[in-house]
């Protein structure tokens, strides 16, 4: 999947604009190449806002299941 001209997602650590109407193409480009973190810093679009809706978030995407049981979220609460 291509990002919309001028955004530029980078591998590095820093800021992000949960808030930009292209955050989730760049995640999902980030977690595709298994990058551990992103940039929004060097985008062009680092200052676009939307107002963010819970409905509008792809939770239901296929391999959430998978994602989220290894990481131990589906399982059992355990005690510390």
């Amino acid at each position: 999947m291509a990002t919309p001209d001028g955004t530029n997602p980078q591998r590095l650590l820093g800021y992000r604009n949960l808030e930009c109407p292209h955050y989730q193409m760049c995640l999902d480009q980030a977690v595709r190449l298994s990058w551990q973190t992103f940039t929004c810093r060097h985008c062009a679009h680092q200052n676009l806002r939307q107002p963010l809706r819970a409905e509008d978030m792809e939770m239901e995407a296929p391999g959430w299941e998978d994602l989220w049981s290894q990481a131990g979220w589906l399982s059992e609460p355990t005690s510390w």
